[in-house]
């Protein structure tokens, strides 16, 4: 979940910075509100899944 949450971040940064450099309008960029909601979810999900492997106890993750 995380990762792909993340990815989207990414991407809506990736095309921002190419929509400023080249002047381009995309419509489908996030606002400024929202692509910090996405990261701020994507960040959740990251604590939740190191606190929940942390929980299990050693040799739970996905290298045991």
């Amino acid at each position: 979940m995380f990762s792909g949450l993340f990815g989207l971040f990414g991407l809506n940064v990736l095309f921002g910075k190419v929509a400023v450099q080249f002047g381009w309008t995309l419509p489908f960029l996030l606002g400024d509100v929202a692509e910090f909601l996405l990261l701020l979810v994507a960040v959740g999900f990251l604590t939740l899944a190191a606190l929940t492997r942390e929980r299990e106890g050693p040799g739970s993750g996905p290298r045991s």
